[in-house]
């Protein structure tokens, strides 16, 4: 029989056991080998559904700290104090393991992981990983497939991979959550997504900066994938400096995107399918073609957005091109300072069309980063309805913090500094 030990543990009768309700323990695991459990593997080993197993503050690592796999148990692993910054483990391998159907009250909670060659596999599984921070993991941080983890309010910093995304890969059917996630610095040297490759779910409320990829310098978008409230500034050696689309109806709302890209679409490149824009702030640099979007599938759709001050070397070519036989639906969306021309090329002949404006928007500090309009600019809802507009642009009316700021990135942001 095997007895996991527990505080003031006493044997009662067997039918005065049964008789009382389940409850969850709390198993104590310290670095130094000196807690209720000598490692985590012990720990998980013991463990039930609803127990958490708590790691004293510390650094984890050796054979029974890694490859730590949650053996379909409804368990928490987190830090004792909750804080990520007090433990960390570094394993040489994978971290941990879910592969046997764990559901979201499988909770990896309020711990950091650095150095590891991966941090976490998921396979058929949907459990959820928070306030956790990943540094320096090598060919990605999070890997899951066939699974609907939610991720949330994590870090993921300083990564490189030349396998996939140096943060987050989530494909083959899957419906990801990621909300609320902060990435910065992450490097794909070899494929597509710098910081995140998804096919379906959706990303919400989160800030990429200082990504690179080969292609999709921020994130690549395989399928039917949401992104919205999100700050993307990513650059890419060849196709979509922020974001790649590659087919589906991938869904872009209420966005800030940046890029750079050394051949087509600066901000957005979609090569295949009917993917639509909404709501969204634009500025790319493209070397060659579409200086903010490129799109060579069937049907865009870009509304209520502003393509602001993009830069390219295709003088006339515009921000915006389109491959041969796509179409482009455009409507309220103002299209104003880029360098080879507004509504030029194929946007030539939509200005004043279905809402269509080239105007100033009046941000309220664009050198520091705020872009919330003045009132009494031409994006803002009251300026911009003749044609029943309403907001343009990714950003509200009034010179305060941006609605996804306000949300999350300042509360994330402050965890790493």
């Amino acid at each position: 029989m095997n007895l996991r030990q527990s505080y003031g543990s006493l044997i009662f009768p067997l039918l005065f056991v049964s008789s009382l309700p389940c409850r969850a323990d709390i198993l104590v695991v310290n670095a130094e080998g000196t807690g209720q459990y000598p490692n985590i593997r012990a720990a998980v080993e013991a463990a039930v559904d609803g127990d958490e197993i708590h790691l004293v503050a510390g650094t984890y690592m050796g054979l029974d700290n890694q490859d730590i796999s949650y053996h379909g148990k409804a368990i928490t692993i987190r830090s004792q104090s909750g804080n990520h910054d007090d433990v960390e483990i570094m394993p040489n391998g994978t971290a941990f393991i879910f592969e046997n159907g764990e559901g979201q009250d499988s909770r990896l909670e309020a711990i950091t992981i650095r150095l590891a060659e991966q941090a976490v596999r998921i396979r058929l599984a949907s459990p959820t990983i928070k306030d956790c921070l990943f540094i320096a993991i090598i060919n990605g941080a999070i890997d899951s497939l066939y699974g609907s983890p939610t991720i949330e309010s994590c870090g993921f910093l300083e990564g490189i991979s030349t396998l996939g995304p140096a943060a987050i890969r989530a494909t083959n059917n899957g419906k990801p959550l990621i909300v609320d996630c902060y990435f910065s610095q992450n490097q794909n040297i070899g494929g597509l997504g710098g910081s995140i490759l998804i096919e379906s779910g959706t990303v919400r409320g989160c800030s990429i900066s200082s990504s690179y990829a080969r292609e999709g310098g921020g994130i690549a978008i395989s399928g039917f994938a949401t992104i919205e409230d999100c700050s993307i500034q990513g650059e890419s050696a060849d196709i979509g400096g922020g974001i790649e689309i590659l087919g589906g109806y991938g869904l872009i709302r209420r966005c800030e995107v940046r890029g750079t890209s050394g051949t087509t679409g600066g901000a957005i490149a979609a090569l295949f399918g009917d993917p639509s824009i909404e709501n969204c702030q634009l500025t790319g640099t493209a070397a060659l073609y579409g200086d903010a979007i490129y799109f060579g599938g069937n049907r865009l759709t870009v509304a209520n957005t502003i393509i602001i001050n993009c830069g390219g070397t295709c003088l006339g070519c515009g921000p915006v091109h389109l491959r041969s036989g796509s179409k482009i639906d455009v409507r309220c969306s103002d299209v104003f300072g880029n360098d080879s021309g507004n509504w030029v090329g194929a946007l030539d002949g939509l200005l004043g069309e279905g809402g269509n404006i080239e105007a100033d928007p009046i941000f309220c500090d664009p050198d520091n980063g705020n872009y919330h309009l003045y009132s009494n600019s031409p994006c803002a809802p009251g300026n911009s309805n003749s044609d029943g507009c309403g907001l343009i642009g990714a950003y509200g009316v009034g010179c305060g913090p941006s609605s996804v700021e306000a949300k999350s990135w300042g509360r994330i942001k402050g965890m790493y500094r």
